[in-house]
């Protein structure tokens, strides 16, 4: 069993909320992302994505691989926040915290994606490498660009966040004695 009660002292509701709730988020977030990259290449996924037989329409070709890939990178997002938000005898970092977290790492991190992509746009050069880019035409320039740094920016706020969680936790694990109070 994933989740005994030896690992998370939450009830199955809570710990079932939370993988649900920010796979939810991030599915959501994938879906329109990639709707906006559709309207910029359509070739980025009738070209440079697997086909899926019957789906000839690139932005349901979209909105499919967005689904995917969330489901791949949501869920064991969603598992690390029940694990290390709330797990053990420390004190449990809210269930909206993790959730306004989430929310604060995919508004962060299309920001910075946004802001690569009108780099390359008004620049019209890749910060990464060549060997990254299936051609360099600007949309595939700009989309690729986007959609790497997406990736970077989400593992590295990601691994902050969750630092953050670990510390907070850590910090307030057992209730802190008053000023001139005897110790055992």
């Amino acid at each position: 069993m994933i989740f005994s009660n030896a690992i998370v002292d939450d009830p199955r509701r809570t710990t079932y909320r939370i993988i649900l709730g920010v796979w939810l988020m991030i599915a959501g977030y994938a879906v329109i992302h990639d709707q906006v990259i559709v309207s910029i290449a359509p070739e980025h996924f009738t070209e440079y994505h697997e086909p899926i037989r019957g789906v000839e329409n690139p932005r349901a070709l979209a909105a499919i691989h967005a689904l995917a890939a969330s489901v791949v990178k949501g869920i064991p997002f969603g598992l690390l926040c029940v694990w290390i938000g709330r797990r053990g005898r420390r004190r449990k970092v809210p269930v909206k915290t993790l959730f306004l977290g989430t929310l604060l790492i995919l508004l962060l991190t299309e920001c910075v994606a946004v802001a690569a992509g009108v780099w390359v746009y008004r620049g019209n050069r890749p910060p990464y490498p060549a060997a990254w880019y299936p051609e360099h035409t600007l949309p595939i320039l700009i989309t690729q660009t986007v959609q790497i740094t997406c990736y970077l920016t989400a593992f590295w706020l990601s691994l902050a966040f969750f630092a953050v969680l670990h510390r907070w936790r850590k910090s307030r694990a057992f209730p802190r004695r008053a000023a001139g109070s005897l110790r055992e």
